[in-house]
């Protein structure tokens, strides 16, 4: 009897993992062969960009009416509003700015980006600027175009209202009075010398230039 249990134990042993194993409750894992990392590929280097070209301005020794004055090195060079801001910033630091051109009413002159002194009467801009102050008539030649003069002031880096003020001229109208001109609306009038107004200087280009 004892024999038939110890032959009965070893039956069942044998038996039942196999009867586990066919339903699926015993599995045995199964091992996936590594594959083997791809390398990735170098990213492709970034096109460099080629510089970008300068803008060509040629530099002209002759001038147009409501062209930038400017000098270097002893020379007369003129430019158009456009061909100033062409100019790259380091370049334009070589000239001198000297006012805008005022070619009109058979005048050549260069009318000052900038007021010159503060408030003051009439016989003080003469004797502080007598050689500086605009006649009459090139007062008008100013006038006749005061709204594309302002505009050009501003454009060219001077005062950036130009049209706020009444400037004196060189010429009186009578002892009591003199000259101004205004840039509001272009006007010309006749003021009291004991007035403070404002200078606007004008300077001479040279002949050569109006070729």
């Amino acid at each position: 009897m004892k024999h038939l249990l110890i032959l009965l134990t070893a039956i069942v042993a044998l038996t039942i993992p196999g009867e586990i194993a066919a339903q699926g409750i015993i599995t045995r894992p199964t091992t996936k062969k590594e594959q083997p990392s791809k390398p990735k590929p170098n990213p492709k280097p970034a096109k460099k960009k080629p510089p970008a070209k300068k803008a060509q301005v040629n530099l002209r020794q002759t001038c147009e009416n409501l062209d930038l004055y400017t000098t270097r090195d002893g020379e007369c060079y003129f430019f158009s509003v456009d061909e100033w801001k062409a100019l790259p910033a380091s370049d334009r630091n070589k000239f001198q700015k000297n006012g805008v051109v005022i070619k009109n009413n058979g005048h050549l002159f260069s009318l000052d980006l900038h007021e010159l002194g503060g408030d003051m009467e009439w016989c003080e801009a003469t004797v502080m600027f007598m050689a500086s102050l605009p006649t009459l008539t090139q007062a008008e030649a100013i006038v006749d175009q005061y709204e594309a003069v302002n505009n050009a002031i501003i454009q060219f880096g001077g005062d950036i209202d130009p049209m706020r003020c009444f400037y004196w001229t060189i010429e009186e109208k009578n002892p009591d009075y003199a000259w101004a001109f205004e840039m509001v609306s272009g006007d010309l009038v006749d003021v009291g010398k004991t007035i403070q107004l404002k200078v606007r200087a004008i300077s001479p280009i040279p002949c050569s230039s109006a070729m």
